[in-house]
Protein backbone atom coordinates (compact mmCIF):
# COMPACT_ATOMS: atom_id res chain seq x y z
CA UNK A 1 0.00 0.00 0.00
CA UNK A 2 2.47 2.83 -1.32
CA UNK A 3 1.00 6.30 -0.40
CA UNK A 4 -1.32 5.71 2.19
CA UNK A 5 -0.41 7.26 5.53
CA UNK A 6 -1.19 6.34 9.24
CA UNK A 7 -4.91 7.08 10.20
CA UNK A 8 -5.13 9.62 7.55
CA UNK A 9 -2.95 13.03 8.09
CA UNK A 10 -1.83 10.87 11.58
CA UNK A 11 1.98 10.23 10.89
CA UNK A 12 4.82 8.63 13.34
CA UNK A 13 6.00 12.76 13.53
CA UNK A 14 2.70 13.90 15.11
CA UNK A 15 2.52 10.89 17.38
CA UNK A 16 5.44 11.72 18.75
CA UNK A 17 5.18 15.68 19.30
CA UNK A 18 1.25 14.79 20.38
CA UNK A 19 3.16 12.23 23.12
CA UNK A 20 5.48 14.64 23.86
CA UNK A 21 2.98 17.22 24.88
CA UNK A 22 1.13 14.90 26.86
CA UNK A 23 4.51 13.92 28.85
CA UNK A 24 5.85 17.55 29.06
CA UNK A 25 2.08 18.36 30.64
CA UNK A 26 2.17 15.46 33.00
CA UNK A 27 5.77 16.59 33.95
CA UNK A 28 4.45 20.52 34.84
CA UNK A 29 1.95 18.86 36.76
CA UNK A 30 4.34 16.73 39.13
CA UNK A 31 6.74 19.13 39.50
CA UNK A 32 4.34 21.99 40.51
CA UNK A 33 2.21 19.58 42.93
CA UNK A 34 5.80 18.45 44.57
CA UNK A 35 7.14 22.17 44.69
CA UNK A 36 3.59 22.88 47.28
CA UNK A 37 5.18 20.17 49.35
CA UNK A 38 6.85 21.89 52.09
CA UNK A 39 6.91 26.09 52.47
CA UNK A 40 3.59 26.39 50.21
CA UNK A 41 2.06 29.62 51.31
CA UNK A 42 -1.68 28.28 51.76
CA UNK A 43 -2.23 30.62 53.97
CA UNK A 44 -1.37 33.84 54.92
CA UNK A 45 1.02 35.19 57.62
CA UNK A 46 -2.34 35.93 59.88
CA UNK A 47 -3.50 32.23 60.05
CA UNK A 48 -6.50 32.61 57.58
CA UNK A 49 -6.24 31.31 54.13
CA UNK A 50 -4.78 32.27 51.53
CA UNK A 51 -6.60 33.77 48.52
CA UNK A 52 -4.05 32.29 45.97
CA UNK A 53 -4.54 28.63 46.31
CA UNK A 54 -3.64 28.10 42.65
CA UNK A 55 -4.96 24.85 40.10
CA UNK A 56 -2.94 22.71 41.92
CA UNK A 57 -3.94 20.48 44.34
CA UNK A 58 -1.58 19.87 47.59
CA UNK A 59 0.22 16.42 47.26
CA UNK A 60 -0.80 13.32 49.06
CA UNK A 61 1.26 13.09 52.15
CA UNK A 62 4.51 11.21 51.38
CA UNK A 63 7.21 9.77 54.15
CA UNK A 64 10.67 10.22 54.18
CA UNK A 65 12.97 7.83 55.49
CA UNK A 66 15.75 9.82 57.58
CA UNK A 67 19.07 8.45 57.43
CA UNK A 68 21.35 7.21 60.45
CA UNK A 69 18.15 6.03 62.77
CA UNK A 70 16.74 9.65 63.15
CA UNK A 71 13.23 8.38 62.24
CA UNK A 72 10.79 9.26 59.43
CA UNK A 73 9.03 12.44 58.56
CA UNK A 74 5.91 13.13 56.58
CA UNK A 75 4.90 16.05 54.72
CA UNK A 76 2.82 17.79 54.08
CA UNK A 77 1.36 16.25 57.65
CA UNK A 78 -1.11 18.97 59.96
CA UNK A 79 0.42 17.46 62.72
CA UNK A 80 4.01 19.08 61.63
CA UNK A 81 2.39 22.28 61.19
CA UNK A 82 0.00 22.43 64.72
CA UNK A 83 3.16 21.65 66.19
CA UNK A 84 5.74 24.70 65.34
CA UNK A 85 2.71 26.86 64.61
CA UNK A 86 3.53 29.73 67.30
CA UNK A 87 0.03 31.68 68.01
CA UNK A 88 0.03 35.34 69.16
CA UNK A 89 3.25 36.92 67.95
CA UNK A 90 3.75 40.31 68.43
CA UNK A 91 3.82 41.01 64.86
CA UNK A 92 1.77 44.02 62.80
CA UNK A 93 0.80 44.37 58.95
CA UNK A 94 3.38 46.66 57.18
CA UNK A 95 1.36 46.62 53.84
CA UNK A 96 -2.45 45.80 52.98
CA UNK A 97 -1.47 43.44 50.22
CA UNK A 98 0.59 39.97 51.38
CA UNK A 99 3.92 39.31 50.78
CA UNK A 100 5.44 41.69 52.92
CA UNK A 101 7.17 41.85 56.37
CA UNK A 102 5.33 41.79 59.32
CA UNK A 103 7.07 44.43 61.78
CA UNK A 104 7.80 43.50 65.28
CA UNK A 105 5.36 45.00 67.83
CA UNK A 106 6.95 43.89 70.98
CA UNK A 107 10.22 43.25 72.38
CA UNK A 108 11.69 41.42 69.58
CA UNK A 109 14.13 39.36 71.16
CA UNK A 110 11.90 37.88 73.73
CA UNK A 111 9.12 37.64 71.14
CA UNK A 112 11.52 35.67 68.66
CA UNK A 113 10.39 37.36 65.82
CA UNK A 114 11.71 39.96 63.22
CA UNK A 115 15.52 39.91 63.31
CA UNK A 116 15.77 37.85 66.12
CA UNK A 117 13.56 35.21 65.34
CA UNK A 118 13.98 31.54 64.95
CA UNK A 119 12.31 28.06 63.69
CA UNK A 120 12.01 25.34 65.82
CA UNK A 121 14.47 22.17 64.79
CA UNK A 122 15.49 19.01 66.22
CA UNK A 123 18.74 19.63 69.08
CA UNK A 124 21.04 17.35 67.26
CA UNK A 125 23.78 17.96 65.90
CA UNK A 126 24.39 18.03 61.81
CA UNK A 127 25.84 14.57 60.63
CA UNK A 128 28.11 13.57 57.61
CA UNK A 129 27.37 11.21 55.00
CA UNK A 130 28.61 8.24 57.59
CA UNK A 131 26.62 9.54 60.59
CA UNK A 132 29.24 10.95 62.65
CA UNK A 133 29.18 14.61 64.00
CA UNK A 134 30.17 17.34 61.89
CA UNK A 135 31.53 19.66 64.12
CA UNK A 136 34.12 18.43 66.57
CA UNK A 137 36.69 19.67 68.97
CA UNK A 138 40.32 19.20 67.62
CA UNK A 139 41.32 17.58 69.77
CA UNK A 140 39.28 14.56 68.38
CA UNK A 141 39.92 15.03 65.14
CA UNK A 142 42.98 13.08 64.56
CA UNK A 143 43.52 13.87 60.98
CA UNK A 144 43.38 17.72 61.42
CA UNK A 145 46.64 19.88 61.87
CA UNK A 146 46.60 23.33 61.64
CA UNK A 147 48.53 24.05 58.29
CA UNK A 148 49.52 27.60 58.50
CA UNK A 149 50.82 29.69 60.77
CA UNK A 150 51.37 28.93 64.73
CA UNK A 151 48.95 27.05 66.32
CA UNK A 152 46.35 29.01 68.10
CA UNK A 153 45.90 26.48 70.96
CA UNK A 154 47.70 27.63 74.45
CA UNK A 155 47.12 31.46 73.26
CA UNK A 156 46.02 34.19 75.27
CA UNK A 157 42.95 35.86 74.12
CA UNK A 158 42.56 39.69 74.59
CA UNK A 159 39.60 41.99 74.57
CA UNK A 160 39.15 45.05 73.09
CA UNK A 161 40.67 46.86 76.10
CA UNK A 162 44.14 44.53 75.84
CA UNK A 163 42.69 42.93 79.06
CA UNK A 164 43.68 38.94 78.81
CA UNK A 165 40.01 37.22 79.17
CA UNK A 166 40.88 33.60 78.74
CA UNK A 167 43.14 30.78 76.95
CA UNK A 168 42.40 29.38 73.91
CA UNK A 169 41.85 25.44 74.85
CA UNK A 170 40.96 23.83 71.69
CA UNK A 171 39.51 24.42 68.20
CA UNK A 172 36.30 23.41 66.82
CA UNK A 173 36.38 21.94 63.11
CA UNK A 174 34.50 21.01 60.95
CA UNK A 175 35.63 17.59 59.77
CA UNK A 176 34.38 17.37 56.71
CA UNK A 177 34.95 20.97 54.76
CA UNK A 178 38.27 20.81 57.05
CA UNK A 179 37.41 24.56 58.36
CA UNK A 180 37.64 26.19 61.68
CA UNK A 181 34.34 27.27 63.27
Amino acid sequence: MVGVNFFGNFDLASLSIWLFWGFFALLIFYLQTENMREGYPLETEDGRAAPNQGPFPVPKPKTFRLPHGQGNVTVPSAENETAHRRENLALARTAVSEGFPHAPTGNPLADGVGPASWVPRRDNPELDGHGHAKIQPMAHAQAMKVSAGRDPRGLPVQAGDLEVVGRIVDMWVDVPEQMVR
